[in-house]
C-alpha cells in the first residue's frame, strides 16, 4: 500500500473521482469541533469537497444528507455527536436535544439518512458514527442499518458504551486512532481495522469500535488501486495449472509451458512433463566466471559493512556496502550482501539488480545464488528461484540454499519435496533451528502433528524464543485438540513477533474454542490488519460473526474473503457453513 507521504501522482488523480464529505458536530459531545475540524483538514487533503455544519437541528441535518444524496462519485457522512438505541433504530441526537424518547421532530433515524443517501448518486457511500450512545435499556440490531450495495457503516462505540472515558483530546478516541491510521494506510478497509485496534488496546479509550459495510470493492483515499499485472497473470497461470495438473497427456504441458513459460509453476511442469515423457528431468545449470581480487578501497568498508549489520544497523551496513560497491563495482560478496538487506526491506528491484550484476560475474556463489533465490520468490518469480537455488545446490549444497528452496517448494504444495528438502538442511547444519521450524510447518501441513511436534520441540530446546517455533507448536496442539498448550505458544509467538499475523490468526481460532469471543475478535482483526490479502482471518471472522448471529456484518466478511480468493465461499456454502471450510469446530 501506497505511504501517504508528499502527494504521489495516484493522489493527484483521485481529484478526478467526484469525492463530497458532510461533517456533523453537536456540542452535545465533548469533542465534537475539533473532531470535525481535523477531520475536515484530511479529508481535503484526499479531494473531498467538505461541507462541516455546527449544531444542526434535526430538520437541517435531514435536508443536508439530502443534499449530500445528490451527489455522484463517493460520499462520506461524519458525525460527532450523540446517540440513542431507542425503538428499532439507532437514533442521531441534535444539540438541542433536552432527553425523553426521541421522535420525527428531536431526532433523526441513523436508517433513514442511511436510505436517503442510498437513493441518491453515489456508488460508494462512507458513514462514520463517532460519539458514545444515550442509555435507553433497549436494544437495536444495529447491523441491520445498511443493506445496498457500496455502504460502510463504523461506530466509534459499541452500544452499551456511553463514550464518557478518561480520554484527554483533543479528538474522540476513535477519531485520534483513525486519523492516524490515514496518514500511513490509503485503504479504507486497512485504516479502519488500525483505528480498531488502536482503540481497544488503549486503556483510556475504554472504546470497542465496529463496522459493517457491502462495499463491492476496497475505497481507497489516496486514489484508484492499479492492477498489477504480474498479480493477475500469476492467478490465471495457477488456474490453469490446477487444470493441467488434472490431465493426463503431455500436450496439455507443452501447451501450458507455452502460454506460462515464466509462470509460478513452469519449473513444475517441466519436471511433470519429462516424467509423462519418460526422461529425467534437469535444469540447466549455469556457467562460472572467476572473479577478481578485491582492493583494499573495498575491503575496508566491507568489514565495516559486516560489523554494522551484525549490530543490527541496518541502513548503515547498507551505506558501508553501498561504499564498497563504490570502490570495486563488480565485487560480488558485497553485492550480494547489499541485495539481502534491500530485500529485508522491500527493496525488490534495487536488490535484484544487485544479485544479478553479481551473479554476472559469478553464477557459481553459493551465498549468491541463495540470496537470488530469496529476492525471486519475494517477487513470486518462482522459475528463476527453483533455477538459481537448484544450481547452487548442486555445485555447492549449503543448508541455507536448501531450506530456501524447501520454502518455495512448500509455497507451491510440493511438501514430501520441501521436506526432504529441509530434512538435508538438517543433516548438513545441526544446529540449524530454521529448517526445524519449516518441517514442523509441513508435518502440520500434511496433518501430521506428533511428527510436527518432535521437529518444533527440537528448534525449541536450541533456541527457546524463536516465534515461528512457538506458533507451529501453537498450530499442532491446534490440531491436536490441546487448545490450553496452544494458547500458551501463541502468547509468546505475539509478544515475540507483534507483526506476525499467523500468531494473532492461530490465537484468535484458539480463543473462538475457548469461548473468548471478544479477545478472539480483537485477535482477528490484527490479523487482517496485518495480511489483508490472506483470506483466514476473515473466514474465521465471519465465522465467530454467524455463530454470535450477527450474519450480515459476517457476509462482509465472506465478501471480502471472495474477493480475495474467488470461490472459497462457494466450497464453504457447499459444505453448509464457512466453519467446516475453515476447519473450526464447534466446541
Amino acid at each position: 500500500m501506497l505511504p501517504l507521504i508528499g502527494w504521489s501522482l495516484l493522489a493527484l488523480a483521485a481529484a478526478a473521482e467526484p469525492r463530497h464529505a458532510l461533517l456533523i458536530s453537536n456540542s452535545n459531545h465533548p469533542f465534537s469541533k475539533s473532531d470535525s475540524q481535523a477531520m475536515r483538514a484530511r479529508l481535503e487533503q484526499f479531494h473531498f469537497t467538505v461541507d462541516a455544519r455546527e449544531n444542526p437541528n434535526a430538520e437541517d441535518l435531514r435536508s443536508t444528507v439530502a443534499a449530500l444524496a445528490k451527489q455522484t462519485g463517493t460520499v462520506l457522512f461524519y458525525y460527532s455527536g450523540k446517540s440513542a438505541d431507542y425503538g428499532s433504530d439507532v437514533q442521531l441526537l441534535p444539540a438541542d436535544y433536552s432527553g425523553g424518547k426521541p421522535d420525527q421532530k428531536s431526532a433523526v433515524p441513523l436508517a433513514e439518512l442511511i436510505y436517503t443517501l442510498e437513493a441518491g448518486g453515489a456508488a460508494t457511500r462512507i458513514l462514520l458514527i463517532e460519539g458514545g450512545f444515550v442509555k435507553s435499556g433497549q436494544s437495536v440490531y444495529l447491523t441491520n442499518l445498511y443493506g445496498a450495495p457500496g455502504t460502510f457503516l463504523a461506530f466509534a462505540a459499541s452500544q452499551s458504551e456511553c463514550g464518557e472515558t478518561a480520554w484527554k483530546g483533543p479528538n474522540s478516541p476513535f477519531t485520534t486512532k483513525l486519523l492516524a491510521a490515514l496518514s500511513t494506510h490509503s485503504s479504507l478497509e486497512e485504516a479502519y481495522l488500525e483505528a480498531r485496534y488502536q482503540t481497544m488496546r488503549d486503556p483510556a479509550a475504554k472504546q470497542t469500535p465496529w463496522a459493517g459495510d457491502s462495499l463491492t470493492e476496497d475505497f481507497l483515499f489516496d486514489g484508484p488501486k492499479q492492477a498489477a499485472l504480474s498479480d493477475s497473470e500469476a492467478a490465471a497461470g495457477h488456474k490453469a495449472w490446477l487444470e493441467v495438473q488434472q490431465s493426463s497427456g503431455a500436450d496439455v504441458l507443452r501447451a501450458f509451458l507455452k502460454q506460462h513459460p515464466n509462470g509460478l509453476h513452469a519449473f513444475q511442469a517441466r519436471r511433470l512433463l519429462a516424467a509423462r515423457e519418460g526422461r529425467p528431468y534437469q535444469e540447466t545449470p549455469l556457467t562460472a566466471r572467476p572473479e577478481k581480487g578485491i582492493p583494499k578501497t573495498a575491503e575496508k568498508p566491507f568489514r565495516e559493512a559486516a560489523a554494522k549489520e551484525d549490530a543490527g544497523d541496518r541502513p548503515a551496513a547498507v551505506a558501508a556496502y553501498s561504499e564498497a560497491i563504490a570502490a570495486k563495482p563488480d565485487y560480488v560478496l558485497a553485492l550480494c550482501s547489499r541485495a539481502r538487506l534491500l530485500a529485508a526491506s522491500n527493496e525488490l528491484p534495487k536488490a535484484v539488480q544487485d544479485v544479478e550484476t553479481a551473479l554476472a560475474k559469478d553464477p557459481r556463489s553459493g551465498f549468491c545464488l541463495t540470496v537470488a533465490g530469496q529476492v525471486y520468490r519475494a517477487m513470486r518469480r518462482n522459475d528463476d528461484a527453483f533455477r538459481v537455488l537448484s544450481s547452487g545446490i548442486q555445485s555447492h549444497p549449503w543448508w541455507q540454499a536448501l531450506n530456501e528452496r524447501g520454502l518455495l517448494l512448500e509455497n507451491l504444495g510440493e511438501l514430501d519435496l520441501a521436506l526432504a528438502d529441509y530434512q538435508q538442511a538438517i543433516q548438513l547444519s545441526p544446529s540449524t533451528v530454521a529448517a526445524r521450524v519449516n518441517a514442523c510447518n509441513v508435518h502440520n501441513s500434511k496433518g501430521q502433528p506428533a511428527q510436527a511436534l518432535k521437529f518444533c520441540n527440537d528448534a525449541l530446546a536450541l533456541d527457546s524464543r524463536d516465534a515461528r517455533a512457538h506458533n507451529n507448536r501453537g498450530m499442532s496442539y491446534i490440531m491436536l485438540g490441546q487448545f490450553d498448550k496452544a494458547l500458551a505458544d501463541l502468547d509468546l509467538a505475539v509478544e515475540l513477533a507483534p507483526d506476525m499475523y499467523s500468531g494473532y490468526t492461530n490465537r484468535g481460532f484458539v480463543l473462538m474454542q475457548l469461548r473468548r469471543m471478544q479477545d478472539a475478535l480483537r485477535d482477528l482483526d490484527r490479523a487482517a490488519f496485518l495480511a489483508p490479502g490472506n483470506v483466514t482471518p476473515f473466514l474465521y471472522r465471519a465465522t465467530l460473526k454467524i455463530n454470535a448471529g450477527d450474519e450480515i456484518s459476517a457476509q462482509a466478511d465472506l465478501d471480502r474473503a471472495e474477493r480475495l480468493q474467488p470461490g472459497i465461499v462457494k466450497r464453504s456454502l457447499a459444505r453448509k457453513s464457512a466453519v467446516s471450510q475453515t476447519g473450526l469446530a464447534d466446541r
